[in-house]
């Protein structure tokens, strides 16, 4: 998938209240990476008598494991689009058959959090060395589904109903830097600094859908989703807390900790649809959904977190054979195109600065949203 965002040009990029003595105005970088990865799937049916089946699914990025980026907290982000395709994700699962057409499937997500610790010590004399250190460990955590299946059965059954429940998944990295300088004279000025973020987060989630089918093999689908983002956990550095002290004198030093920007963030319901058109060789499938903002309101105040709504619309052919290559095992082969087609907005932002003053916000005066992500992909599925 290769992300193209609307251009943000000509707004404020840094002010006196983030990093700056005084106003700039300037462009915004809304050039993300493209996703390039695999996926590698295993399904294994252990008993046939119970339908007992085992099942395992890796997402492998092609171009690294894994990216964690927290993103600018101030500038307009795309923040859901920065690095969360970037990261290795692991599932693994186990159904069995219950009988009268129902099976059950339960399973865990496999993530991890990322504990860094760096101490840092800078010199001023030249002659003598600055030297860091920092030490980090990247622990596992899992996230529970379940699912249930209802698939009536007899030949001329062609009914579906699936349901899934997905705990929430944070991809959290804590970090805590510990920090000193030797100043011109012989004092030293010693801080310390602990914070947070969410590399990627996945929400509670729930999903219900239906599929039918008729004689000619054709089937449609209908699926509506249920994710709780009001629960976000967003991915910028959030500074939890700051201290300083000055050894040269008796003085404390005040370092400011982050704030919380002013998002509110609400939960979603995705629906969608899909058609496919069976034939004895070769199937062709048709798709589309509608994903809603997380965001209750537009980032017109302190902040700039963008996420549209968007179109998605999938098409796909498959080819099925009887054979791969020389070997007698049936197999087939997918192509799926993608297109998402982002609702655009205009967010004008309020006036005065972040903390209330006379100044001017980040993203001032204000700029158009939108844009569209393409790709789409292939995938062999043997059966052995």
């Amino acid at each position: 998938m290769d992300p193209e965002f609307t251009p943000i040009t000509g707004v404020v990029i840094a002010n006196p209240y983030t990093n700056e003595p005084k106003t700039v105005t300037g462009d915004v970088d809304t050039s993300y990476r493209s996703t390039l990865g695999e996926t590698i799937g295993l399904t294994y049916l252990i008993s046939p008598e119970s339908r007992f089946t085992f099942g395992l699914l890796a997402y492998l990025p092609v171009i690294s494991l894994g990216i964690l980026d927290s993103g600018d907290t101030y500038l307009p982000e795309y923040f859901l689009y920065r690095a969360s395709t970037q990261i290795t994700q692991v599932h693994l699962g186990a159904g069995i058959g219950l009988g009268n057409g129902f099976s059950l499937g339960l399973g865990m997500k496999v993530g991890f959090g990322v504990t860094t610790v760096g101490n840092l010590f800078l010199k001023t004399n030249t002659n003598q060395p600055s030297t860091l250190r920092f030490s980090a460990s990247i622990k596992p955590k899992v996230a529970p589904f379940f699912g249930m299946l209802f698939a009536p059965e007899g030949k001329n059954s062609t009914f579906t109903a699936g349901l899934v429940v997905r705990a929430p998944l944070n991809y959290n990295s804590d970090i805590t830097l510990n920090a000193d300088s030797q100043l011109l004279g012989q004092g030293s000025l010693p801080f310390s600094i602990n914070a947070t973020s969410s590399a990627l987060y996945d929400p509670l989630a729930v999903e219900l859908s239906l599929s039918t089918g008729t004689p000619r093999g054709n089937r449609a689908y209908v699926e509506l989703d249920y994710q709780a983002w009001s629960q976000f956990q967003p991915p910028f550095v959030d500074i939890l807390s700051a201290t300083g002290n000055c050894t040269s004198t008796p003085c404390a030093t005040p370092i400011g900790a982050s704030q919380n920007l002013p998002f509110t963030y609400i939960d979603t319901f995705t629906p969608r649809v899909g058609y496919e058109f069976g034939g004895e060789s070769f199937t062709l499938r048709l798709g589309y959904g509608f994903k809603p903002s997380i965001l209750k309101e537009l980032s017109t105040d302190a902040g700039n977190y963008i996420d549209p709504p968007k179109h998605m619309i999938r098409a796909g052919v498959g080819f099925h054979f009887k054979h791969l290559m020389s070997y007698n095992v049936p197999c087939d082969l997918d192509l799926n195109g993608a297109y998402d087609a982002l609702v655009a907005q205009h967010i004008t932002k309020s006036s005065g600065d972040e903390s209330g003053g006379s100044g001017t916000k980040i993203g001032s005066p204000g700029y158009d949203t939108g844009g569209k992500i393409i790709g789409g992909g292939a995938s062999l599925t043997v059966a052995f």
